[in-house]
């Protein structure tokens, strides 16, 4: 009985445990850094700040 009530347990807690998914400016947004990152240090300043200012208004809806 005990190890059926420890499994209850261990499920009722891993189902409890999982967040909401990220929202998707969230995402597209950490998905432009990185391409400004790769850019900027790569010397493409250009693009780096193309990726960067879309970036920018990616997070300007968020609130």
């Amino acid at each position: 009985m005990k190890p059926l009530l420890a499994l209850a347990c261990l499920l009722a807690l891993t189902a409890c445990s999982s967040g909401p998914p990220s929202p998707d400016w969230k995402t597209d947004a950490a998905d432009l850094i990185e391409r400004y990152q790769k850019h900027a240090l790569l010397g493409e300043n250009m693009l780096a700040e193309r990726y960067f200012q879309r970036a920018v208004t990616a997070t300007g809806g968020a609130g």
